[in-house]
Parts: structure tokens; sequence; C-alpha cells
């Protein structure tokens, strides 16, 4: 799958952004016109939980992900990622329709369930890389 394709899709596609490649770390960055900071904080997190799920879920070859905003900078890596849905098995199995509704779109509608994400695997620039939810 095309990374900028797939991210024209998803949520914040409305918000003006650039991609940056780097294939010998196997990350990708998305810089955003926007603050974070200004983002209603249950939306942004439910972005990072929807977003860098369904990038990692696709694109096999992506380790880490990093979504970039004007003020704040956050990493989200795959293992990291893996291990949050580790009953699952595995976040490419959540290519599957019926599997990407409970596991995903389900915990979406649940804020503790975003928050326990957010918690575990973002990390943020603005935080000095210590996990921290915004």
């Amino acid at each position: 799958m095309n990374f900028a394709n797939l991210n024209a899709s998803l949520p914040f596609r409305s918000i003006g952004r650039t991609i940056q490649m780097y294939p010998d770390r196997l990350t990708a960055e998305i810089l955003y016109q926007a603050r974070a900071g200004e983002l209603a904080p249950d939306k942004l997190n439910a972005f990072f939980m929807y977003n860098s799920t369904a990038n990692f879920a696709l694109i096999d070859n992506l380790e880490e992900l990093i979504f970039t905003f004007e003020d704040q900078s956050f990493t989200i890596r795959r293992d990291e990622v893996e291990t949050w849905y580790r009953e699952v098995g595995s976040v490419a199995l959540l290519r599957d329709a019926d599997l990407w509704r409970a596991h995903v779109q389900s915990r979406i509608a649940d804020e503790d369930q975003v928050t326990d994400f957010v918690t575990s695997v973002v990390r943020s620039s603005s935080q000095n890389n210590d996990r921290s939810s915004i």
C-alpha cells in the first residue's frame, strides 16, 4: 500500500501535510500544518490510535511512525503497537475487516482504551521523549 494514499484516507486528512521517509530506519514522518495543542485532545488521541494502527497493519516494512505538528512531535513504534494488540497476534492480522472492527473500531469508541493506547505507545518530544498522553 502506498503510504501517502493511505494517510490521505485516514482521520486528519483535511489538515495540510507533507511526508518525509527515512528508508534506512524504516521510518515515516508526517508533518502536519496544525498545532497539536489546538486540536481536541480526545480526537487527537483517537487519531494516534487509529492512524498508527492502520499504518502498521497495512505497511509491513514500517517500524516507526512520527506525527509532527507545529508545536509537538509524537513517535509510535511498531513493536509497542504489536505489544498493545498482543491478543490479536500481529497487527498485520487487523487487515481482516472483522478483526479491525473488533479490535480497533470498537476500542476507538472507548475513551479508556484510547487513553491506555496513548499512554502505552505514544512518545511526545515535548515531554523529553517520556511516554505521556496529552
